[in-house]
């Protein structure tokens, strides 16, 4: 995936297309090894009660190699790395309502009234494991205090700062 909110012409997300990162990843779960961004559930190893959010890249190593990796085969849209996460599952009673997050502060404040452009790719990938799964809707929460997930609880900001999205494809 790659990650882009704009005020044009500036890009206010620093890191969008994930090719800044302090390790080269290794397995799932280590999308604390890319800079700037953060997971919201402040787990950092995968952790079944837990979301965590993947950082899978061409010159990986292990499950956290493109295109092959552990989640299916996936090819980035334009460079060589890529965010990953469950943005909903229900397949398991002990996790209802399964959900990851990943979340960045901007380069400024937004101003109210002035319009922006939010771009990003998405992929379900080729897999029997994960290409399996689909989901319906996307949404961006924008909040003015860092996002904290508890578990694998949904993460409820304001509801007056989540933005719905439908894909134009």
């Amino acid at each position: 995936a790659m990650l882009q909110l704009q005020a044009q012409p500036e890009n206010l997300v620093r890191n969008g297309d994930f090719e800044e990162y302090f390790h080269m990843p290794r397995s799932a779960a280590e999308v604390d090894k890319l800079k700037e961004w953060c997971n919201p559930s402040g787990i950092h190893a995968e952790s079944p009660d837990h979301g965590t959010p993947d950082y899978l890249h061409m010159q990986g190593t292990g499950d956290a190699k493109l295109p092959n990796s552990l989640k299916g085969k996936v090819y980035p849209n334009s460079v060589h790395g890529i965010a990953g996460l469950v943005l909903y599952s229900n397949d398991d009673p002990e996790r209802p309502n399964f959900r990851e997050y990943l979340a960045i502060k901007l380069n400024e404040p937004l101003i109210p009234g002035r319009k922006y452009k939010f771009e990003v790719y998405v992929t379900h990938g080729l897999s029997d494991y994960i290409g399996q799964y689909n989901c319906h809707a996307l949404s961006l929460g924008l909040t003015t205090s860092k996002p904290v997930q508890r578990g694998n609880d949904i993460y409820r900001p304001n509801k007056s700062f989540i933005l719905p999205f439908v894909p134009v494809i």
